[in-house]
């Protein structure tokens, strides 16, 4: 018995097809991916309370759906929203006060020290492409922190 499957032409348009198909899919969730890991994370995390109230509550399923929405709610997601709050404020506040640093003349004071000078001497003796000014680096850090400011 020969049960050998001949592969023709036709075989490889399909599977190249079949591809084409699988890479047209990949781009179409390719921006949600994040959020479908995230989602299934938190499933992981709630699946254990939502078992405890389903067994608490067996003959009422909805109830039980309500209850773990509510309680992923106030638990998990408004937790996560006050400490991504204070991170953007603290990087306003940072943005803020390095605005100020920078046009006070710190970063002038930094690039005085001894250091910092020492250092880049030897930096420009020894690399091989163009000099490093200091007034360069001044002015990239204020552009920078104005950047910041704006934001």
């Amino acid at each position: 018995m020969n049960n050998k499957m001949n592969v023709t032409a036709s075989h490889w348009v399909l599977v190249v097809a079949l591809l084409f198909a699988a890479f047209a899919c990949y781009l179409l969730v390719e921006p949600y991916i994040n959020s479908i890991v995230m989602a299934f994370i938190l499933s992981l995390l709630m699946f254990p309370i939502h078992e405890w109230i389903e067994r608490k509550l067996p003959k009422h399923k909805n109830i039980v759906a309500l209850l773990s929405c509510i309680v992923l709610t106030f638990i998990i997601v408004m937790p996560l929203m006050l400490v991504f709050s204070a991170i953007v404020q603290q990087g306003s506040v940072f943005s803020q006060n390095m605005y100020q640093w920078v046009t006070g003349g710190g970063i002038q004071e930094v690039i005085a020290h001894p250091w910092v000078v020492t250092g880049l001497d030897f930096v420009n003796e020894y690399l091989p492409f163009d000099a490093i000014n200091p007034q360069d680096i001044a002015q990239k850090a204020a552009e920078f922190a104005t950047s910041l400011a704006q934001i």
